[in-house]
């Protein structure tokens, strides 16, 4: 296996990278690129399955862009991208050890686990359609059922597409549909749409909805401060929580916010954090790209002090509103971009032990040198996107942080995305 759901083979003395193959597979592909040291090919067909094959549950699989690895076994999906994320940090940071290496966490679902889905909208045949696009184009592949996707969303899509077949908006006006489940089960919908509804079109969405049990509907017509609730009196926060030290710690996140979608795995993540209580207890911690708090409440529980950065404006009112509803007064939440908060706090002459990053997947280059001055002994860098977590691990290496250990966590079965945890110490490797 390989990056980014391919798998590896040889053909004349060059790597060649095929598509929804398997270790094992003899195979029937079509070069499509040649480059100075691989080749890019299309899979045509399987002329002997490797025994790890099964069948894709799903029946768009291989045209559905979603899904890489349908087609294995989830224990052969997780060793897969385990090694890869292994393979790649070897090659690109040096990184030699095994032990540095900790074993992947797995997912406890591989089907029915996402609670958030962006599906697109498109005009097919004269008639609006709702799905995800195709692999490597914006060509609409129309679906009423992903079997990643949580069941809930499931029994909306065939009502949600009758419906869009009569309301106006969705010829033409209605790009994007955001669905997102709460961690009290309840179902939110964000509408994305190029111009205002008209007052009958947003009633006509209201009711439907509201027939359906949706909990609340946001329509957005530019960026995300034009969210705006279709119906009065609708809920404004979706709730969520995560447990640290066997307490619940409740969530209120703004829609168009970010949450993990997969809260079982994001769970994970927490847990990780708690188990290194030892670097901060009793210590000032920073949570930097903190969005409504989902380390920071964990994080406080150990520390003497935490400062939250949040560039994203209501995600920090979501941070500052959660930390006072959990009662925490030594947390300061600052609402501003992260490199200006690290530049404020060096102004302050703070001394973190620790700092935890979880940046979006451009990475965190616009805070590493400010973060790497105010040199905390310990460093988790919680990433989504390998290529930008080896290009700032590469900053702080050479501003004397070394890498402690590494470990994928498996966000997304069925697809090819990694997420990791990495944690750094300053000084020298032991």
């Amino acid at each position: 296996m390989a990056d980014h759901g391919m798998a590896m083979a040889h053909v004349d003395g060059k790597v060649a990278f095929v598509p929804f193959a398997a270790p094992g597979d003899l195979l029937e592909v079509e070069v499509v690129r040649r480059r100075k040291r691989h080749l890019e090919t299309r899979l045509l067909r399987v002329l002997e399955p490797s025994p790890l094959r099964r069948e894709p549950r799903c029946p768009l699989f291989g045209v559905c862009g979603g899904c890489q690895w349908q087609h294995l076994p989830y224990a052969e999906q997780l060793a897969g991208k385990a090694a890869s994320f292994r393979g790649f940090l070897k090659s690109r940071l040096g990184l030699r050890e095994d032990h540095r290496f900790r074993a992947p966490l797995a997912a406890p679902q591989e089907w029915g686990y996402r609670n958030r889905v962006g599906l697109k909208v498109r005009t097919l045949e004269g008639a609006p359609a709702l799905g995800f696009f195709a692999t490597g184009s914006h060509r609409l592949v129309p679906l009423q059922h992903c079997p990643v996707a949580h069941p809930r969303i499931n029994a909306l899509l065939p009502s949600l597409t009758g419906f869009l077949l009569t309301w106006s908006p969705a010829r033409g006006s209605l790009p994007q549909v955001d669905l997102q489940i709460d961690g009290d089960g309840g179902l939110w919908g964000v509408f994305h749409l190029l111009k205002p509804p008209t007052s009958l079109e947003a009633a006509a969405l209201e009711e439907f909805l509201r027939g359906q049990g949706v909990a609340s509907a946001w329509l957005q017509t530019g960026r995300k401060h034009t969210l705006a609730p279709l119906w009065k009196n609708a809920p404004a926060h979706m709730p969520f929580s995560v447990h640290a030290g066997g307490q619940e710690f409740p969530l209120a996140v703004s829609p168009g916010g970010f949450v993990q979608a997969n809260p079982a795995v994001n769970q994970l993540l927490v847990d990780e954090v708690c188990a290194l209580s030892a670097h901060y207890q009793g210590a000032t911690a920073l949570d930097l790209y903190c969005g409504a708090g989902n380390f920071t409440l964990p994080l406080a529980r150990n520390t003497a002090a935490v400062v939250a950065v949040e560039g994203y404006p209501p995600a920090a009112r979501d941070a500052e509103r959660n930390v006072a509803r959990a009662g925490f007064e030594a947390v300061r939440v600052f609402p501003q971009p992260v490199a200006a908060g690290l530049s404020r706090l060096a102004g302050e002459h703070c001394r973190p032990r620790f700092a935890l990053l979880d940046p979006p997947r451009d990475g965190a280059g616009d805070a590493v040198d400010g973060l790497a001055d105010l040199g905390p002994e310990w460093i988790l860098y919680i990433s989504c996107a390998p290529p930008t977590l080896v290009r700032d691990l590469q900053r702080l290496c050479a501003r004397g942080y070394h890498v402690e250990w590494t470990r994928m966590a498996d966000m997304f079965p069925q697809t090819a995305h990694v997420e990791s945890l990495t944690l750094l110490r300053l000084g020298d490797r032991l």
